[in-house]
């Protein structure tokens, strides 16, 4: 029933171990499985880790980097690890790169594995000095050597989100038809949350990864001053310099996401001094479309601003900032 378990035990080391528990090697020790693969109709012999019933993705660590091993298993108990040069030693299918200024310097780990058709599809974890930096994607064709995605990381603790601006790591992904859904852990402001976010393929052969723009958003268009603002895809490019009065500001709010995004609003904090009106006030959003809004602002006194924006609804949400000076 998923609630009541039984035959509570520890894995067992097979003829190659999975975790070794001797320094410096890579798999010293370990911080449990990454995910595992369920083959029910194996033969359970040979060589061949994907020939077992059960095959597991998982992390090891000296103590210090980690990276990611794979074991095999036909009883889901005894584990051997996978032995690329048969020297009887596990060996690991993903490390850190070793090159400096690579954000997954020496560690990944805290990976999600899918099968689809010929194709193994993996996101990770990784970083520098820590496998909490940011979450990268990899491919292969016999899940044991793995490609990085050449424009890894796609989602980073320095994307601009407040709340996992100190982690972003753990992705779980599940593929639904041609859509692929991740949750994900992100840390900010010493809070944990979980994430989400959603992609899709273009067909059922050919898989892409996730989009690494953002699904959902604003972006400001124009004002009716002679300043000058715009963000692009939540990211301040300019300055605004107004007088006091009534300004407009018109607002796209974009939904690239798959789904429809239901009762979105745009919300203001204004600062004292501002007074200001929204339209529409609340509208539906279809999938890959933009809605936009008109606000308008008047301003009473003169100093240095910054307006918070912000849009919600459900599978909808975003804010940015304007820095204002009035003269």
């Amino acid at each position: 029933d998923g609630v009541n378990w039984y035959n509570y035990q520890p894995l067992q080391n097979g003829a190659i171990p999975i975790v070794s528990g001797i320094w410096p090697d890579w798999n010293r020790g370990s911080y449990g499985p990454c995910d595992i693969l369920y083959n029910p109709d194996a033969a359970n012999t040979g060589s061949n880790p994907f020939d077992y019933t059960f095959v597991m993705y998982y992390d090891g660590t000296t103590g210090g980097t980690e990276s990611i091993g794979l074991g095999y298993s036909s009883d889901g108990i005894l584990w051997n690890g996978y032995d690329s040069n048969g020297d009887g030693n596990a060996d690991p299918v993903l490390e850190g790169t070793y090159i400096i200024g690579d954000w997954d310097y020496d560690f990944v780990s805290r990976a999600t594995i899918i099968k689809t058709g010929s194709m193994y599809e993996m996101w990770y974890s990784g970083g520098t000095g820590a496998m909490n930096n940011g979450i990268g994607y990899a491919t292969s064709s016999d899940g044991i050597n793995w490609t990085r995605d050449e424009n890894n990381p796609f989602l980073h603790r320095d994307d601009g989100y407040p709340w996992r601006e100190e982690r972003t790591y753990c992705p779980m992904v599940i593929r639904e038809g041609n859509s692929y859904k991740m949750w994900f852990a992100g840390k900010g402001s010493g809070n944990y949350s979980i994430g989400y976010i959603s992609g899709s393929s273009e067909t059922e052969i050919l898989l892409l990864p996730f989009s690494i723009r953002k699904l959902f958003g604003i972006n400001i268009l124009n004002i009716n001053s002679g300043g000058t603002f715009a963000v692009q895809n939540g990211v301040e490019i300019g300055s605004l310099s107004l007088e006091r009065g009534t300004h407009t500001i018109e607002i796209d709010v974009f939904n690239m996401g798959i789904l429809k995004a239901y009762n979105v609003k745009v919300e203001i904090e204004a600062p004292e001094g501002m007074e200001f009106e929204i339209s529409p006030e609340k509208v539906n959003i279809e999938r890959r479309s933009v809605q936009s809004f008109s606000i308008t602002l008047n301003i009473l006194k003169s100093g240095d601003y910054i307006l918070k924006i912000r849009t919600a609804g459900n599978f909808a949400q975003d804010t940015i900032y304007i820095k204002i000076h009035v003269e």
